[in-house]
């Protein structure tokens, strides 16, 4: 059996505890025998076993097994896992009615739990914690507990766990808040979702509860059918408690319609199952009240009596219990004609229902002022994450800046490497060629002096393209006036290398959006690539012309062929990435910065047009092409047809 599969095989168990406890219970028999001892896999088992245990009642099978896991986890390192154990036996403790163990034990759970747990995790725990602090009259602590919970579970979206703190907060508000519109729109929420989830264990507690905020509204008969609804569901997969809180609900409330036959009925029952050694029900709060009022009817005060001096001050949070035991026993004492034991009682109802509200009151301010105190820190969040995103947005567009000026740089010191190639070359001609005549040498000299004008501007011209990061400056160019002056600039490069430009133009102005120094780029680096690529004595064509389609219209073209070792399939791919170093070397030794075929394409694009490469014949070479838009000719030109 692979560890995949056991894994597997515990995540069901797991997911069947609340369904179906008894089956989970034969299922960890099993698996514990497939699990290698002391193993994390093991812990985790006799944790589910534990949980199981819970929800049958067998509550020293459960905390025999947590110790174990425990014990386990602690020896072996396993923080998570001991983190788990210490919650499992605080919700035992919280059982056992031991509060202070339930805290310590929680505390530790959550300590360990916040550094190596996940935020179900430490959901659950903040959810234990606050059943802890409701139970112990601390309701303002267990309302925060359950928000945090909430919190942690928004991020996790652990749907039934939400349902079950929410389910708890319903309870809150039915016992301390007196707000039993709201707990009962919460629980049939609840019921819903427990149903969706098919989660047996949800819907009955969810149905007793239910029961409980109709009975409130003094809606008792239908508080009767959720109860009789909720006993179908715990008689047989709810805990003990549960099952003693629905029957003795349900007597009280068929005394209450006067249905003393049904109560009697089930009074019956409870006594069956207790002979059976179900469970005690003078331990359990809602019998000790049944078996009270059935017996007050019957004329016999005493266990009203003793519930009320002995029990009540156990359960001072609960605002309905409080009020209808403090009305039995004004009915007592009126019955006896005992007035001043009447007056006793109504001080003390008095007294009792000012601390209620008050408490009630400050809740409600408590949670005024957390639902304010979350909104501010939401607003606070938001205004922080809007400026770190603002922040963030001014940093990466100066690094953007940054990062551009530096590639003008390149690019620049690229653009200016042909030029001064040219000047190098005419000036070494200078310097050595003798049979140079005057004529030729004060027409090198101009070429020189013509050259470097334009290097001077392009050297402006890159500068504002740096600044305005767009060398598309919306002027109209002859595309043929920058084709031929390219032409003439790069002629002594190839001529150093005895390659022949053949060249041809369309007769007709070519008009195209763009400027100059634009073009320039485009035409100069294609044309100086095909020159450095090319083998020494071969020839290139460079062709520059109109093209129509009923597609495109018309188009401007230029296509610059060489016939040297061509572009191999996986140079294809990055053929027009920044800094990108084909395979192919130049011949003459030239360098090769990557940056060239780049700034063409960048150029390209922002005219609006296109750029490819295709192969100038099977035997290699390669032909580059460009697409312009032909645009209208400036007023007062020559037009085009």
């Amino acid at each position: 059996m692979t560890k995949k599969s056991l894994a597997h095989d515990i995540e069901k168990a797991r997911s069947e505890l609340r369904s179906d406890p008894q089956h989970v219970l034969e299922q960890c028999s099993e698996l514990l025998k497939r699990c290698e001892v002391d193993s994390p896999h093991f812990v985790d088992v006799l944790l589910i076993s534990s949980r199981a245990s819970i929800h049958i009642g067998n509550n020293q099978d459960a905390r025999t097994k947590a110790s174990q896991a425990l014990e386990i986890a602690k020896r072996a390192a396993y923080r998570r896992l001991e983190g788990l154990g210490y919650n499992e036996l605080g919700v035992l403790a919280l059982i056992d009615v031991n509060y202070d163990e339930a805290l310590e034990m929680h505390s530790r759970a959550l300590d360990l739990l916040s550094k190596f747990g996940s935020e179900l995790d430490q959901a659950r725990v903040l959810l234990n914690v606050g059943n802890v602090c409701q139970f112990t009259n601390r309701f303002s602590e267990s309302l925060d507990y359950y928000e945090r919970a909430l919190e942690k579970l928004n991020i996790t979206d652990d749907v039934p766990l939400r349902a079950i703190v929410r389910s708890n907060m319903a309870t809150l508000y039915h016992n301390y808040l007196y707000d039993f519109e709201e707990a009962l729109t919460i629980a049939k929420e609840n019921l819903e979702t427990f149903k969706q989830l098919e989660d047996n264990v949800g819907i009955g507690k969810t149905l007793h509860n239910i029961g409980l905020h109709y009975r409130s509204l003094d809606k008792i008969h239908e508080s009767i059918d959720a109860f009789q609804q909720s006993l179908t569901y715990t008689k047989q997969f709810g805990e003990v408690a549960d099952v003693a809180s629905d029957y003795g609900m349900l007597i009280l409330s068929y005394l209450e319609i006067g249905d003393l036959e049904s109560a009697d009925e089930l009074l019956n029952e409870v006594s069956e199952l207790e002979k059976a050694g179900k469970f005690d029900g003078h331990s359990h709060l809602p019998l000790m009240r049944a078996t009270a009022k059935r017996a007050r009817l019957a004329g016999d005060w005493a266990p009203t009596l003793r519930l009320v001096n002995e029990t009540l001050p156990q359960y001072m949070y609960s605002v309905p219990f409080i009020l209808e035991i403090y009305n039995e026993e004004l009915e007592y004492y009126e019955s006896i004609e005992d007035w001043k034991n009447v007056s006793v009682v109504l001080r003390k109802r008095c007294e009792h229902l000012k601390m209620l509200y008050s408490r009630s009151l400050k809740s409600k301010m408590y949670r005024m002022n957390r639902t304010l105190e979350r909104s501010r820190k939401k607003g606070e969040a938001e205004a922080e994450r809007q400026r770190n995103a603002e922040l963030g947005a001014l940093v990466r567009h100066l690094e953007e800046v940054v990062a551009e000026n530096e590639r003008y740089i390149a690019l620049l010191a690229h653009e200016l490497k042909n030029p001064l190639s040219t000047i190098r070359t005419v000036t070494s001609m200078l310097g050595t060629d003798e049979t140079i005549t005057i004529s030729e040498r004060m027409e090198l000299e101009r070429d020189i002096h013509a050259i470097s004008t334009r290097m001077f501007e392009m050297v402006n011209k890159t500068l504002r393209v740096a600044a305005s990061e767009n060398m598309t400056d919306g002027s109209l160019t002859d595309a043929r006036t920058t084709f031929s002056y390219s032409l003439h600039t790069l002629s002594a490069l190839a001529a150093g290398k005895n390659i022949r430009i053949v060249s041809s133009q369309s007769e007709q102005p070519l008009w195209v959006q763009a400027s100059d120094a634009s073009l320039a780029v485009v035409f100069d680096n294609l044309i100086s690539n095909a020159i450095k690529y090319s083998p020494l004595g071969e020839t290139i064509e460079c062709h520059l012309g109109l093209e129509s389609t009923l597609e495109k219209g018309a188009m401007v073209v230029l296509r610059v062929a060489d016939h040297g070792p061509g572009i191999s399939d996986t140079d294809r791919l990055r053929l027009f990435s920044p800094f990108s170093k084909l395979s192919s070397t130049p011949t003459g030794g030239e360098d090769s910065t990557g940056i060239g075929l780049y700034l063409v394409k960048r150029m390209v694009d922002r005219m609006n047009g296109r750029i490819w490469y295709e192969n100038t014949s099977s035997e290699g070479g390669a032909t580059f092409l460009v697409e312009l838009q032909l645009a209208k000719p400036p007023y007062g030109s020559e037009s085009t047809q």
